[in-house]
């Protein structure tokens, strides 16, 4: 007879742009009675991971100094920081997703068979690249025409779409 438990562990992550992580588990995974890609309500899987971009961490839930969460598949959630002044800035920053399972262990994440995942601090791959100047023209004598590498947001607002840059 083997009795040998083999828990779920965190396989690896990566960041997807500056406001989006994927976590893979090393085997499909549920809460509670619910797989993974059955779930539409992380709400209370949410408050057991937080993340830490930089210096800063960010929680679950709505606003500033959080984030929110969704699965691609049954070993895969994507962790999306809601406000852009908690995006990752760049490649270089140290980025963490940490599982810490507290309290009652009714929502805690376990495998199809029924084993819990321990606590754990996984360091993000962070691939995150800003956008950069492309390229520069001078247009004319009191104007330059700046391309990016990529379509960029100001404040949510793509770039393409302002029309008073005032702010």
């Amino acid at each position: 007879i083997d009795t040998t438990v083999v828990p779920p562990t965190n396989s690896s992550a990566s960041t997807n742009s500056g406001s989006s992580i994927n976590l893979v588990m090393s085997e499909a995974v549920k809460s509670n009675v619910t797989a993974l890609q059955s779930i539409s309500d992380f709400s209370n899987i949410g408050p057991f991971f937080s993340l830490i971009i930089g210096s800063q961490s960010l929680s679950y839930g709505t606003g500033s100094g959080t984030f929110s969460m969704d699965k691609v598949n049954s070993t895969t959630l994507t962790f999306s920081i809601n406000s852009e002044t908690d995006f990752i800035q760049n490649v270089h920053e140290l980025v963490q997703v940490v599982y810490n399972p507290t309290g009652a262990n009714t929502h805690h994440i376990k495998d199809l068979d029924g084993n819990f995942a321990s606590g754990f601090t996984q360091l993000v791959t962070n691939q995150f690249v800003p956008p950069s100047v492309s390229s520069s023209v001078l247009s004319s004598s009191n104007a330059i025409t700046l391309t990016l590498s990529e379509n960029s947001l100001s404040n949510s607002q793509n770039l393409s779409d302002i029309t008073n840059f005032a702010n």
